[in-house]
């Protein structure tokens, strides 16, 4: 009543006779004005949605092999074993939501199985390098250091996630089998599997979700110890790049001083590891930056817009975790498993000052 006679009062004097407006109609009448101007509104308001994901096609390189041979006496610690896990994935969510892709554990340490430890993300046994594809879809791929989709608007991406999973001993000797589904370092969250796609905020600093899914590997792993294997010429290795002037680098991925590195492997007549496959495998000491996808290292010291690529004999680059096979059936002799290093311009403006960067290296048969 007070709106009507507000509202009536507010007409001329020379309209009084039209005190008999039907005044419920006109409200109405308002009432549906506002009705259709929240339905127009409503029509550009693009509709929430909820967040989704489906993992499918993995594959590891290396692949993995039915049997995994391990040292005798092998320290806690040493990696025997590291693989690129990819997966594809198909996700929706909504715009400033981010998907992360990886193995249900970070940089701990998980136990895996009897004796045996995998990790993932930044740690010194099993730092990685991610790589990320985005075929279609609305959204950026990007690091942290996990591989991770960041959604522009509401959207389906669709795309490839690679990640990196290296395996070592933890106080004892490793034995038993690495299951299809790897136990997840966070039970309650994510589920025991290989692969894993979770929620996270804008920039995967922190979890605000839960895991939208995730998928297993298609075998089993046995894992058995040798009496006697082959050995390294030296378990420490140092390369001392020479200085060079930051005028040497013009332009981005500018390679200089290459330096060889002499590195063998020798396996006695008694070697139990003789006929098996024998690779040589660096991982660096931290995280390699995920958009060279693990070729560039990750460097400490005071110069900038420089990192520190390696090279196996043959001049190929060494990506981390990956790799380097020496033979395919081992034999009672001596193998080159020489290596080189080099500066590699990874900025549009390099600074003066020192660089050095450090990892692990190991051998591993199967």
């Amino acid at each position: 009543m007070l709106l009507f006679q507000t509202v009536f009062e507010r007409f001329p004097r020379g309209l009084k006779s039209q005190r008999n407006v039907d005044w419920r109609a006109l409200a109405l009448s308002r009432r549906s004005r506002l009705a259709l101007w929240l339905l127009v509104f409503a029509g550009f308001a693009a509709p929430a949605m909820a967040a989704s994901c489906s993992l499918s096609n993995f594959r590891a390189s290396p692949g993995l092999p039915s049997t995994l041979y391990v040292r005798g006496s092998i320290p806690s610690g040493e990696p025997f074993f590291s693989t690129n896990v990819t997966v594809d994935f198909n996700c929706t969510a909504n715009s400033g939501q981010a998907i992360r892709f990886g193995a249900p554990f970070n940089s701990t340490p998980q136990l895996v199985a009897p004796n045996t430890v995998a990790t993932n993300a930044g740690s010194p046994l099993g730092a990685r390098a991610s790589s990320i594809t985005v075929i279609s879809g609305a959204c950026t791929g990007s690091y942290h250091p996990k591989p991770y989709i960041r959604f522009n608007a509401n959207s389906t991406c669709l795309g490839s996630a690679t990640f990196g999973i290296t395996f070592g001993a933890s106080g004892g000797q490793p034995s038993g089998t690495l299951p299809l589904a790897l136990p997840t370092q966070f039970p309650g969250t994510y589920p025991n599997s290989w692969a894993n796609a979770n929620l996270c905020n804008a920039d995967c600093t922190g979890n605000v979700g839960f895991a939208l899914a995730s998928l297993n590997a298609p075998s089993t792993v046995a894992i058995q110890t040798l009496a006697n294997t082959c050995a390294l010429s030296t378990n420490s290795l140092t390369i001392a790049l020479p200085k060079v002037s930051t005028a040497t680098f013009p332009s981005i991925g500018t390679i200089a001083a290459k330096t060889r590195a002499a590195l063998s492997v020798s396996c006695p007549t008694a070697a139990a590891a003789v006929g098996l496959s024998m690779y040589v495998i660096f991982t660096p000491q931290s995280n390699p930056s995920g958009s060279s996808g693990g070729a560039i290292m990750s460097t400490t010291g005071t110069a900038t817009g420089v990192g520190i690529t390696l090279y196996d004999r043959s001049g190929n680059v060494i990506t981390s975790g990956t790799p380097v096979r020496l033979t395919t059936s081992i034999a009672a002799t001596t193998y080159d498993a020489t290596i080189s290093a080099a500066y590699v311009q990874t900025a549009t403006t390099v600074t003066a000052g020192d660089v050095q960067a450090s990892g692990t290296y190991f051998l591993s048969y199967y």
